[in-house]
């Protein structure tokens, strides 16, 4: 079953690793959660971040286009949005982390690109991968299948 990881007593634990101290529990904590703060998941990131995701296509590159163009944009298509790391351990290294999660949702909300909402619930895998410089994510890439979820919307034929 998923592993949810929402307690405010792991938010507070700094994880050891490879010889570097980073927060891998805070990290997960408010990245692996119900979606409800863009600007609480932003913080997170460094001023320059590179954030890719798979339906957005295009790196965003800074936390505000990050906050605005990935993370907001999914909190406003899809209120109800969980983001639920698997129960497979993430793979942590000295300055990086890889994990497996599922998104769900429904579409009640626009798109980024204007398109309005179909009201269909979807549900879809997928991993990512963080390079942190000090505590902040530098890089962030989620990868899933764009296709199958704009299908599940009934946006892909």
């Amino acid at each position: 079953s998923p592993v949810r990881v929402h307690t405010p007593a792991a938010a507070r634990r700094a994880l050891r690793f490879g010889g570097v101290t980073m927060s891998v529990v805070p990290l997960l904590t408010l990245l692996i959660a119900p979606l409800r703060s863009a600007a609480r998941a932003a913080s997170l990131m460094t001023d320059d971040v590179t954030y890719y995701d798979a339906t957005v296509g295009v790196p965003q590159v800074s936390r505000d286009s990050a906050q605005k163009n990935v993370i907001q944009a999914f909190i406003t298509a899809a209120p109800d949005c969980s983001w639920v790391r698997d129960s497979t351990p993430p793979i942590v290294g000295p300055d990086g982390i890889a994990f497996t999660w599922t998104f769900s949702g429904t579409h009640t909300g626009p798109l980024s690109d204007g398109t309005k909402a179909t009201g269909k619930k979807f549900s879809f895998k997928g991993a990512t991968l963080i390079r942190l410089k000090g505590d902040k994510i530098a890089y962030q890439g989620d990868y899933y299948d764009a296709y199958g979820f704009l299908k599940q919307l009934g946006l892909a034929s």
